[in-house]
């Protein structure tokens, strides 16, 4: 296979845009610039000591942390996490901050070296989106940092990219998602076979409207054990598809999506619980 096509394949799967559905997350690993910027953003998100958690249940907490391996041809290419790493406040509403990471690993990243982190800071009662802070490393000339601020209450959100200083301007309806709340906001639905969800979507610098439908049950088999699962696959593309667990975590066990040199898959593998 040529290394072109292997490139653009991992592109595909790996860019924030292509996993906008059901994505492979990004790494703490920055570049140094990236770097600079996560210390900005960390100062400008005060914990909120000793407040509890919400007072309605999610099947997930504070310190749940998701890893995956990611294959392809049967081979590990690369490495994935999803985290709930506090509640903070954002424009004084408390908010969940959900950290994704991702990265090639091994040969794989000899062919293409990438490294994502993406915060996202989810109001604890909707689910929706307040701010998303995403850092990319594609290498030392395609380093990326995006912000996005969502005014849920005026429905709008500003999107910008900090590396060509432009600023995009987009109104939505609610619900609204972005990659990361996406995989949240799924795991708190009644999830039945033949239902279908749909919300604004942020995707890039675009807003698209996104509908997901539960297309059937299916056993997963996992690194970390099996699962009984429902499938999830956008009714746009039913090139990404997510398994959510059939209990009451409704873990998200399996991702994939297809690229032009075949499907990426990524597989759950460790679980760590939230307290």
């Amino acid at each position: 296979m040529k290394r072109g096509k292997l490139k653009r394949g991992l592109v595909v799967y790996l860019f924030v845009g292509s996993v906008s559905s059901f994505m492979l997350f990004s790494i703490c690993s920055m570049v140094p610039q990236a770097g600079h910027a996560l210390e900005k953003a960390d100062q400008k998100r005060p914990s909120i000591e000793g407040v509890p958690p919400p007072n309605f249940s999610h099947p997930f907490r504070v310190g749940e942390k998701l890893s995956y391996k990611v294959k392809f041809l049967g081979f590990v290419i690369g490495k994935e996490s999803l985290e709930v790493k506090d509640i903070v406040q954002i424009n004084g509403h408390a908010a969940y901050l959900f950290i994704s990471t991702v990265k090639t690993i091994g040969l794989a990243s000899l062919f293409y070296r990438f490294n994502e982190k993406i915060e996202s800071f989810v109001d604890v009662e909707t689910l929706y989106p307040r701010r998303s802070i995403i850092y990319t490393d594609a290498g030392s000339t395609k380093s990326k940092e995006i912000w996005i601020e969502v005014n849920l209450e005026e429905g709008i959100a500003i999107i910008e990219d900090k590396k060509v200083n432009y600023t995009w301007k987009r109104r939505f309806s609610l619900p609204v998602l972005e990659a990361v709340s996406l995989i949240y906001w799924l795991r708190t639905q009644d999830l039945e076979v033949g239902k279908k969800l749909s919300a604004s979507f942020i995707e890039g610098h675009k807003m698209r409207k996104l509908t997901v439908e539960v297309v059937g049950r299916e056993k997963v088999h996992a690194p970390i054990g099996s699962f009984s699962a429902f499938l999830c696959s956008e009714t746009a593309s039913t090139e990404r598809k997510i398994w959510l667990s059939d209990d009451e975590k409704r873990l998200p066990v399996k991702i994939q999506a297809e690229t032009p040199i075949g499907l990426i898959t990524a597989y759950l593998s460790e679980i760590e619980s939230g307290k």
